[in-house]
């Protein structure tokens, strides 16, 4: 039976298991909008093509984290999918850094890592790098769990109207990787995560 591609992969339920390589991206659209302009299935191929580029690989899967109140962009996308993409919207409300970090503990039980191939974790928030109980458990999860985990949160935002749009958001990606000294299990070769009180 095939993968029911209507379905929105809220976690409230296992989500469809991915075997093999596999991308578990978790987007705060509030710290790092969307283009408004263009479709769910462009968006996902843009940051699809955007991670290959720079060494990703595997079956990506996207949770983006909208604030519900805000209808007017992505807000009307939450209750119903009629795209082909693995690109799930969640309502986050006024803080979905809290409900990303419960998010990305149950994709992790659902989405093992099946050895060699990678399962990689990428993070795309303004809020984690102030939270130490967030930084630490994604630096468990790359440091004893074996997932591949980066944290972007530039310093110089991009206009989501850019046509260097989502490339350069990825310019400045943190690796957990390279904080422990695996900078060959790292595709980005970005510098690693420095956290607040180191």
């Amino acid at each position: 039976m095939g993968e029911d591609l209507s379905k929105i992969e809220d976690f409230s339920e296992p989500i469809t298991p991915v075997e093999g390589a596999k991308m578990g991206v978790f987007w705060d659209l509030r710290g790092y909008p969307f283009p408004d302009s263009i479709s769910p299935d462009l968006i996902y191929q843009k940051i699809e093509s955007s991670l290959i580029e720079i060494g990703f690989r595997g079956k990506m899967s996207i949770w983006a984290y909208v604030d519900k109140k805000d209808v007017s962009s992505w807000g009307e996308f939450l209750y119903k999918k009629t795209w082909k993409a693995r690109l799930y919207f969640l309502p986050g409300g006024e803080k979905p850094d809290k409900r990303m970090f419960n998010d990305i503990l149950i994709w992790e039980k659902d989405s093992s890592v099946d050895f060699p191939e990678p399962a990689s974790v990428v993070v795309v928030s303004d809020k984690v790098r102030c939270d130490p109980y967030f930084l630490d458990m994604l630096s468990s999860m790359d440091m004893g769990r074996h997932y591949h985990v980066y944290l972007v949160d530039p310093t110089k935002r991009v206009p989501p109207e850019s046509s260097e749009w989502p490339i350069l958001l990825f310019d400045e990606m943190h690796s957990f990787a390279r904080k422990r000294g695996r900078e060959d299990e790292n595709p980005t070769k970005r510098r690693a995560v420095e956290e607040d009180q180191g």
